[in-house]
C-alpha cells in the first residue's frame, strides 16, 4: 500500500497550514561553534611537502612581493600527486588567479585534483589579492583568487573551466583569503570537490570599506560535489556561499557570515545540509531556489533589517526545506515560502511540505526520531619531534616498519608522501592518538590473506581516541579498518578504492566520520556514529549494513543502483541531507531497506535515464511482519527522481528487562 494512505491528516491535499510543523520554542540555547584546534600547522623535513617559500619556487610572504607565479608554479607541479602545498605565515600577494592548473593542453586543459592547500595558521598565513587588481573590477564577470580544479580522466569528458566530476581530494585548511579592496568581481574561493575534498578553518573576507566582492565561496560549477565546509568564515560580498547546480552536495557545519549585500548562502538547485550556521546579516541569511533541498540544523540568523526581509526566503514552488532548532532575530519573519510566513523566532522544527512514512503526524512532538548530535573529536601536536615517522615507502613492503612506528609509543605516526604496500594487518595500539597522511597513498598488493583488515584498532578505554586523517587507500576487497576498542575512531579526508571500509567488533567504541568516500560498512554490534559528507558509493552492496547501531549523518551521497542501506534489528538511522545519482535500477530492487528499525530520511535524487533511471521503490519497511514501500510516485518529483524533505518510521524500542 503505498503510504500516502498511511499519513492520516498529513495525506490527500497539502493545505498551507499542513507546511507549519509547531514544537514550540527550542528547548535549549544552540551551542557555540566548535573551537578550531590550536592553529601551528608544521611538517617534519622529508615528509614530501611542497613549500612555496623554497627556492624551488620562490614565494616571499612579505605583503610587498607579487607571489602569484610563486604559487602557482607549486600548485602546478603538485597537481594529480597527493602533495600538500604549504604556506608558511606571511601574507602573500597576489595579482591573478591561483588554479589548479598546469597548463597543459590536454581534454581538460590543464585542471586537475589531488592537491591540498595548506597554511601554517588561519590567522597567519593570508592570501591578498592587490586592491583593484584588473580583471576583478566588473561584478558582472566574477573571477576568483583561489580556483580548484577537476579532472576528466574517464570517458570523453571535455571538461575546460575546471568543473567536472573528478575533483578528488582538493583540501584547503588553516588560511585566510583576502579579496582587498575596489574588486567588486571577485570570488574569494571557486571550489570544485568530488566525493572526498574539505575546506577547514579558512576566512574569506573583502577588505574592501564597502565589503565589495561578488562571493565568498563559489560552489556553482557543474557536477560538483560532494564536498565539506567546516569552520569556515565568509566577510563581506554580494553572496557569502553560492550553489547553482542539480548534481551537487555540499556539507556545511560551523560556518560564519556577516556583511554580505544581496543573501548569506544562495542555495540554488542543490542539496544542501548545514549545521551550526551563524549568521549576521540585514539580508536573507539563506535563499532557496529551483529544485533545492536545504537542510538546517542548530543555527542562529541574526540582524535583519525589517522591511519584509525574511531570515530563510524560499522562491518557487519547487523547493523543499527541513528545519530544526532555528533562532532568528532581527527579520520580519524566520521563514517564507510559498507565500506563507513564519514569524517565530524560535522554532523547533519546520518543513515546507508535509512528511512522508508511517511515524510522520501532524503537530508531533517531540520529533519522531530526532538524535543526539556529538562534535568530532580533535587532536593536534603541532610539534613533529613528537611524530614517529613510518619510513620513506619501499616501494615493496612497508609492513614492518610502519608497524614499528606504531609501536614506538609516539602519539602521532605519519606517513611521508608516497605509496605504501601493506602485506599484513597494522595494529595500532592504544597510545596511538592520530595517524596522519602527507599526501599518502596506501595500498595492499593483493588481499590480505584470512579477510584480516589494512588497520586494527585494539587496546584502550572508552576514554582513547585514534585519527585516520588523509589517506587514499586500496586494500583489494578486504576492510580499511576493523575497530575493536572501547576507544573513539574518526576517519576523516579519507578515499578508500577496492576496499570495504569499516567493521566492528564487539564492544568497539563510537565512530565519526568527515569527508570520507567508498562502499562496504557494517556495523554488526551496537555503537553510536555521527558522519558529515559521508559518500558511501563504490562497489558492493548495499553499501551500509546496520544491525542495532544508533547511526546520525548529516549529508551523504549514493552513485550507482545498488540498494544503499540496510537498517536491522533496532537500529537507528537519521540521514538527513543526501543525495543520490543513478543511471538505471532493478525495478524491485529498494534504495532502503528497514526491517523492525527506525529510520529518518531526507534526501533528493537525480538521474538522466527517464523513469527507470531512478529506484521506483524508496523504502521497504518491515514492521511487525507486515512489509510496506514508499515509492517513487508517492514521494515529490525532481524531473525523473524524488525529492523527499522527510520521511521517517519509527519502531518502539522494546521495553527493558526489570533490573
Amino acid at each position: 500500500m503505498p503510504f500516502r494512505h498511511l499519513l492520516g491528516p498529513w495525506s490527500g491535499a497539502r493545505t498551507a497550514q499542513a507546511l507549519w510543523t509547531r514544537f514550540g520554542a527550542l528547548a535549549a540555547c544552540l551551542s557555540a561553534a566548535t573551537p578550531a584546534p590550536a592553529e601551528n600547522i608544521v611538517y617534519p623535513a622529508g615528509a614530501g611537502v611542497f613549500n612555496v617559500r623554497d627556492a624551488r619556487f620562490g614565494a616571499r610572504g612579505d605583503g610587498k612581493t607579487d607571489d602569484t607565479a610563486a604559487i602557482r608554479k607549486a600548485l602546478a607541479e603538485g597537481l594529480w600527486q597527493h602533495r600538500v602545498v604549504y604556506l608558511p605565515r606571511g601574507t602573500y600577494l597576489v595579482s591573478d588567479t591561483l588554479r589548479w592548473n598546469d597548463g597543459r593542453q590536454n581534454n581538460t586543459r590543464g585542471w586537475g585534483p589531488w592537491l591540498q592547500l595548506q597554511g601554517q595558521s588561519r590567522t597567519g598565513t593570508v592570501i591578498k589579492l592587490k586592491d583593484r587588481a584588473p580583471g576583478f573590477g566588473d561584478a558582472g564577470a566574477p573571477r576568483p583568487v583561489v580556483q580548484t580544479g577537476s579532472g576528466g580522466s574517464h570517458g570523453n569528458k571535455q571538461y575546460t573551466e575546471g568543473e567536472g566530476n573528478e575533483a578528488f581530494e582538493n583540501h584547503i585548511r588553516n588560511l585566510t583569503v583576502d579579496v582587498g579592496a575596489g574588486n567588486p568581481g571577485a570570488v574569494g574561493i571557486d571550489y570544485q570537490a568530488s566525493n572526498v575534498g574539505a575546506m577547514r578553518h579558512v576566512s574569506i573576507r573583502s577588505s574592501d570599506p564597502r565589503g565589495a566582492g561578488y562571493c565568498g565561496v563559489s560552489l556553482t560549477r557543474r557536477d560538483n560535489g560532494p564536498g565539506l565546509l567546516k569552520d569556515v568564515s565568509v566577510d563581506g560580498f554580494r553572496f557569502g556561499v553560492r550553489t547553482g547546480q542539480e548534481i551537487a552536495q555540499f556539507v556545511l557545519e560551523d560556518v560564519t557570515l556577516a556583511g554580505q549585500g544581496e543573501a548569506g548562502v544562495w542555495v540554488r538547485d542543490s542539496v544542501l545540509a548545514v549545521r551550526k550556521l551563524t549568521s549576521r546579516n540585514s539580508v536573507p541569511a539563506v535563499r532557496v531556489s529551483g529544485v533545492a533541498l536545504l537542510v538546517l540544523l542548530d543555527s542562529q540568523l541574526l540582524g535583519g533589517a525589517g522591511g519584509g526581509a525574511a531570515a530563510v526566503e524560499a522562491e518557487g514552488n519547487e523547493a523543499r526545506l527541513f528545519l530544526r532548532r532555528l533562532r532568528t532575530q532581527g527579520y520580519a519573519a524566520s521563514v517564507t515560502s510559498r507565500g506563507q510566513a513564519d514569524k517565530r523566532t524560535a522554532i523547533r522544527q519546520w518543513l515546507s511540505d508535509a512528511p512522508f512514512g508511517p511515524s510522520a503526524r501532524a503537530g508531533a512532538a517531540p520529533p519522531p526520531l530526532d538524535l543526539p548530535v556529538r562534535e568530532t573529536p580533535v587532536f593536534e601536536d603541532s610539534n613533529p619531534r613528537n611524530w614517529a615517522d613510518a619510513g620513506a615507502p619501499s616501494g615493496s613492503d612497508d609492513t614492518r616498519a610502519v608497524q614499528a612506528a606504531m609501536d614506538s609509543g609516539k602519539a602521532t605516526v605519519y606517513f611521508r608522501h608516497g605509496t605504501y604496500r601493506l602485506r599484513d594487518t597494522i595494529t595500532v595500539p592504544a597510545h596511538v592518538r592520530r595517524v596522519l597522511g602527507v599526501g599518502t597513498q596506501l595500498d595492499a598488493p593483493e588481499r590480505l590473506p584470512g579477510g584480516r583488515p589494512m588497520f586494527r584498532v585494539a587496546g584502550g578505554t572508552a576514554k582513547g581516541l585514534t585519527i585516520f586523517d588523509r589517506f587514499t587507500c586500496g586494500a583489494r576487497g578486504g576492510f580499511l579498518v576493523e575497530h575493536a576498542s572501547p576507544r573513539a575512531v574518526v576517519l576523516r579526508d579519507i578515499l578508500p578504492f577496492d576496499a570495504m571500509v569499516y567493521r566492528n567488533r564487539a564492544g568497539a567504541g563510537p565512530l565519526f566520520i568527515e569527508d570520507v568516500s567508498g562502499a562496504g560498512y557494517r556495523f554488526d554490534h551496537p555503537t553510536r556514529v555521527w558522519a558529515r559528507q559521508w559518500n558511501f558509493e563504490g562497489a558492493g552492496e548495499p553499501k551500509v549494513v546496520n544491525n542495532g547501531a544508533t547511526i546520525w549523518a548529516l549529508g551523504w551521497k549514493h552513485e550507482g543502483h545498488e540498494t544503499l542501506i540496510e537498517n536491522r534489528s533496532g537500529g537507528r538511522m537519521e540521514l538527513l541531507g543526501g543525495f543520490a545519482y543513478t543511471f538505471g535500477v532493478d525495478p524491485q530492487k529498494p534504495a532502503f531497506v528497514n526491517e523492525d528499525a527506525s529510520l529518518a530520511l531526507s534526501f533528493a535524487g537525480t538521474t538522466y535515464a527517464g523513469e527507470a533511471g531512478f529506484f521506483r521503490v524508496l523504502v521497504r519497511d518491515t514492521r511487525g511482519g507486515r512489509t510496506r514501500e514508499f515509492r517513487r510516485a508517492d514521494a515529490f518529483g525532481r524531473g525523473a527522481a524524488a525529492s523527499v524533505p522527510l520521511y521517517v518510521s519509527v519502531t518502539p524500542s522494546p521495553p527493558r528487562p526489570a533490573p
